[in-house]
């Protein structure tokens, strides 16, 4: 009678752990895709006054219809007609209407990328960007990927899985796919500088094939790079 009893308790403590689980899985996945709540404008006008000859309310109108800052706008107009391009190109996937596909890596375990295929498009890189997304998740809880920009082609220093080693990779093709992600850059005052430079320089001369170990400076010494994981690896650059 004990050992059905305590079979019993552990049977139901599986039940419960299953459905937690399940539930954590179902609120994350009802939250879908964002998607501005107006209109797609014809933004036309402001990218023809040209780099250099914006107004803050321009910036903003553009960032409203983009989601670029001033400074993802500045590199794209600096590449001219080209670059006007590229803006006019993600503002339609910024509006676009996409689905969701729940890539699993085991159960309770996702990332979440855009269905059927699709995939966006990324601003101009520079050596020293950061790339981060929230597109994965167990359960409930959301975790994500980072990388390192080492060159303006748009490859990327990253750690990305158990029983792999850090190495280069295509930005678009770890990125681009993914429900969400965001592109950070140094600082203001250091623009001008050629930090973002030697950042890529010493990561990509001292953080290759790095084993990979989800708790690399987390249950670890963060200054020992024995080990790493996306995150501690950008953080160590």
């Amino acid at each position: 009678m004990i050992i059905f009893t305590v079979i019993a308790s552990l049977l139901s403590a599986v039940v419960l752990l299953d459905a937690v689980a399940e539930l954590g899985m179902i609120t994350v996945h009802s939250k879908g895709i964002y998607t501005p709540d107006y209109a797609l404008a014809d933004i036309s006008d402001i990218l023809d006054k040209g780099a250099g000859n914006l107004s803050d309310e321009d910036y903003q109108t553009l960032y409203s219809q983009t989601g670029l800052t001033k400074t993802g706008i500045d590199r794209a107009l600096a590449k001219g007609s080209t670059g006007v391009k590229k803006i006019l190109r993600i503002q339609e996937y910024y509006f676009g209407e996409y689905s969701l596909e729940k890539a699993y890596f085991v159960p309770y375990c996702c990332q979440d990328i855009l269905a059927d295929g699709k995939t966006t498009e990324l601003i101009y890189l520079e050596a020293g960007d950061i790339i981060i997304s929230f597109s994965t998740h167990i359960t409930f809880w959301q975790l994500g990927h980072a990388a390192l920009v080492v060159n303006s082609s748009g490859r990327v220093l990253q750690a990305s899985t158990i029983g792999t080693y850090s190495s280069l990779s295509d930005a678009s093709g770890n990125f681009c796919s993914r429900a969400n992600y965001v592109v950070l850059t140094l600082k203001e005052e250091y623009k001008t500088s050629t930090l973002g430079q030697e950042i890529a320089d010493y990561a990509r001369a001292n953080l290759m094939n790095i084993p990979y170990d989800p708790t690399a400076g987390v249950f670890s010494d963060k200054y020992s790079i024995e080990k790493t994981q996306c995150a501690h690896l950008v953080w160590y650059a």
